[in-house]
């Protein structure tokens, strides 16, 4: 357990310190797109949340990344990636464990 608190640590920081470059210099934010048009923060979220959750999380982030909520759609273009994808990683994982406690009182 010690050894995924390090790893998430490590992520967030880079997160942020990626977001802190590219706000000063705007063409760092042109050089997230790869060469199949992804763009490099969204997959930052989408590994967060497969981390947390597996794939029901990267549908959920899917879902928080297109209608950005909350505080997402005041977060820069990386750090609200990064905090889309711990959010619904944990809210997948709530819904998944609700749906099993309910199954479970059947």
């Amino acid at each position: 357990m010690v050894e995924r608190t390090g790893k998430s640590y490590e992520t967030w920081w880079a997160a942020i310190e990626g977001q802190n470059s590219a706000e000063k210099n705007r063409k760092n934010l042109e050089g997230f797109l790869d060469w199949m048009g992804c763009a490099r923060d969204e997959l930052l979220g989408m590994t967060i949340a497969n981390y947390i959750a597996g794939a029901r999380g990267i549908f959920e982030f899917i879902r928080f990344d297109q209608a950005k909520p909350g505080i997402l759609k005041d977060l820069g273009a990386i750090t609200n990636d990064a905090i889309g994808g711990l959010i619904s990683g944990v809210s997948s994982n709530v819904y998944s464990s609700a749906l099993r406690r309910v199954k479970d009182e059947n």
